[in-house]
């Protein structure tokens, strides 16, 4: 179990997105950089889909009471385990008793935390992913608070170090470009 000991601006838990709800007029909500968010989840051994963590503007911190691995991914940031600084793009193992401490990303907005055995958490309408608006999924339809308990499900494989190559990490860019044909 992981326990929210600093929220951040905002951090909710997402899977994929919640699909074939629309007839009931509930949003497919899901992880705004998909790229991100798989990768994260692939690197500790997950399924694509699982139920990980996206941070707005970072700043969360955690504990843990179980060793497992983490993969950080997204938006570039500075983060730690127990005060040492870790690399984004690779899984770490996080051992009982450990923080994990998220700083603000340097360029872009969300980053992904995502956890081997994925993030327990029952589905609303088919999907973990947290809708603020509709105050579905997730925790209660909330955003993480301090002091939220969060479960971690079974790990599918046996885990050892992995990275996304350097060359294979997107850059996010300050400047983007939209394009439009009238």
């Amino acid at each position: 179990m992981f326990t929210v000991l600093k929220a951040g601006l905002m951090t909710l838990l997402t899977d994929a997105g919640r699909f074939g709800q629309a007839k009931l007029g509930l949003t497919q909500g899901g992880p705004m950089d998909p790229f991100a968010f798989e990768l994260a989840n692939y690197l500790v051994g997950n399924q694509s889909d699982s139920t990980a963590l996206e941070m707005t503007l970072g700043g969360l911190h955690l504990k843990t009471d179980l060793t497992t691995w983490v993969c950080v991914s997204g938006a570039p940031l500075n983060w730690r385990i127990d005060g040492v600084q870790q690399s984004m793009w690779q899984s770490v193992q996080v051992r009982a008793g450990q923080t994990i401490e998220l700083d603000v990303p340097e360029t872009g907005l969300r980053s992904y935390l995502a956890v081997a055995g994925g993030f327990a958490i029952a589905p609303s309408f088919g999907s973990t992913t947290t809708v603020l608006r509709e105050g579905i999924g997730g925790l209660d339809g909330n955003k993480l608070k301090v002091d939220d308990q969060l479960c971690v499900g079974p790990m599918h494989a046996t885990l050892r170090k992995q990275a996304l190559p350097e060359t294979a990490i997107p850059q996010y860019q300050q400047e983007l470009v939209l394009r439009l044909i009238p």
